[in-house]
């Protein structure tokens, strides 16, 4: 993946604010992210809205979330933790989904949710600082070959 891709999709996850996870996403409009309202999806439909329907989202948000301290082991793109004995990450997603508790800050996979919403966030945030201050130095390299 190149490093453009990663910061384009690095400021779609920081696109994302606290306020629009309770908002719906019009369905009949954005099917994929009103079917599954995860931070995946989400950022997917960032990336939709900013015209960049090509940039390969779930392979770049892995790295923010593999080092997780809660991770689920899954392989599957279901980082969050079952909350529920004998339920798989994926399945205990779907039950969430299903019961609109997906971001609900009372349950403790609510809670699990918004912790991993913000160990991305600050992965993204260091990742497009990098990229910032890596560009900063190399045009003020180039600058100083100019003069």
């Amino acid at each position: 993946m190149s490093a453009l891709s990663r910061l384009i999709v690095c400021r779609a996850l920081l696109s994302i604010t606290d306020e629009s996870l309770a908002v719906p996403v019009n369905a009949a409009r954005h099917s994929t992210a009103a079917q599954f309202p995860g931070i995946c999806a989400r950022v997917r439909y960032a990336l939709d809205e900013a015209g960049h329907n090509d940039a390969p989202c779930h392979t770049a948000l892995e790295w923010m979330y593999a080092d997780w301290p809660h991770h689920s082991g899954s392989r599957a793109g279901f980082p969050v933790p079952s909350t529920k004995r004998g339920v798989s990450a994926q399945d205990c997603y779907y039950q969430m989904m299903g019961k609109e508790k997906l971001w609900d800050k009372n349950t403790r996979y609510g809670q699990l949710r918004w912790d991993l919403l913000k160990h991305m966030r600050r992965a993204a945030q260091a990742y497009v600082d990098d990229m910032a201050e890596l560009a900063g130095s190399s045009n003020k390299e180039g600058d100083s070959i100019d003069e």
